[in-house]
């Protein structure tokens, strides 16, 4: 079995689907792990922000962002058919965390 790794970086970034908006307010994040991601609340954000990724040859990213009361992750079933296009339209990993 492979194990591939990605770690953040300009070829791989971060991105929130919440900006920097979280209901949890966790003791080791409070937020601020959202402030260094590149927000995209709305699916025409995220295309455009992943659109251009890909023409910059980025390798893929991490689609993340805070959470609900529940802990479900802000905005997901939203982005859902925007993630389904960049997947089908571009080369990027997508991983969610």
């Amino acid at each position: 079995m492979l194990l591939k790794t990605y770690y953040p970086s300009p070829g791989f970034p971060p991105i929130s689907i919440s900006g920097d908006k979280c209901t949890l307010k966790c003791r080791h994040c409070s937020s601020v792990y959202l402030k260094n991601m590149i927000p995209s609340e709305t699916p025409e954000k995220l295309t455009k922000v992943c659109r251009k990724l890909d023409e910059n040859n980025a390798v893929g990213i991490l689609l993340s962002g805070g959470y609900n009361k529940d802990g479900k992750l802000l905005n997901l079933e939203r982005m859902l058919p925007a993630v389904k296009k960049i997947k089908k339209e571009t080369k990027l990993i997508i991983n969610i965390h």
